[in-house]
């Protein structure tokens, strides 16, 4: 009897990969062989199966292969421990309730000025523009006796206040001085300018080799530095007359 002719597929591992063979064979050993190779397939895939354990570089190519692997599972980055503890201040607006709904009843007193500056003498009131003005603290003060009398009695008002009558003293000083260079100068320019005008001019001048900035450029901000009420000369007449007089008291402001 003829023995018949087969087509023979089967799987084979070669290295780490399964590939596909096929050949014609005898029927019967076609049989035979497949039976066989069924077995061996089976043993093969059991051993694999007990000698491959997953690493994690095949977890991360399984989770890779998911759908929105990289974003999934993901949440708000959480805050640092002194970021959780911070307390974001906001400015909030002074709620308006019981008697301040209706505004500051007290109001400012119908007298002149000059009423609070003779109640509270050496205080350095003053009436500038028709208002009551500290010049110590270069401050509007109200008329009313309560505001007033808590100013004047405030720490920062008695420092400023000290600093004031020093910086008169100063002036006086100063004044005293060239009235008594002029009296041996009479012939000297600016014998005819006012006293005042001439400490003012002496305290640009001393500021201005204080800071080191030379002495022509005032020229350059007369129209500022004349705003005090005050005029100016020239540069040249500034440095002539005051340069040896400020060398000559030998002191410089204590900024």
């Amino acid at each position: 009897m003829r023995s018949r002719l087969s087509f023979f597929k089967w799987s084979a591992k070669e290295g780490r990969q399964w590939k596909e063979k096929q050949r014609w064979v005898f029927a019967d050993a076609c049989e035979q062989e497949q039976s066989a190779q069924a077995a061996s397939g089976s043993a093969n895939a059991s051993a694999d199966e007990d000698d491959h354990h997953p690493t994690a570089f095949d977890e991360m190519l399984q989770g890779a292969a998911q759908p929105r692997a990289f974003t999934q599972g993901l949440t708000e980055p959480e805050l640092a421990a002194h970021e959780r503890k911070r307390k974001v201040t906001r400015l909030k607006e002074a709620p308006v309730r019981g008697r301040n709904k209706l505004g500051r009843k007290t109001k400012e007193p119908v007298i002149a000025p000059l009423i609070r500056v003779e109640a509270f003498p050496n205080q350095s009131l003053a009436v500038e523009n028709g208002k009551l003005r500290c010049k110590a603290c270069k401050y509007d003060c109200s008329l009313r006796k309560s505001s007033l009398k808590a100013h004047l009695s405030s720490v920062a008002h008695k420092e400023k206040l000290e600093k004031y009558f020093d910086s008169l003293v100063d002036d006086d000083d100063l004044a005293g001085l060239i009235t008594r260079f002029y009296e041996k100068n009479p012939d000297t320019q600016g014998a005819t300018v006012a006293t005042d005008t001439h400490v003012y001019r002496w305290h640009v001048m001393e500021s201005l080799m204080y800071a080191g900035i030379p002495y022509a450029k005032a020229d350059m901000i007369r129209p500022l530095l004349e705003r005090a009420s005050h005029p100016l000369t020239d540069s040249g007449n500034l440095g002539r007359t005051y340069i040896p007089l400020i060398q000559e008291r030998g002191t410089f402001p204590a900024f």
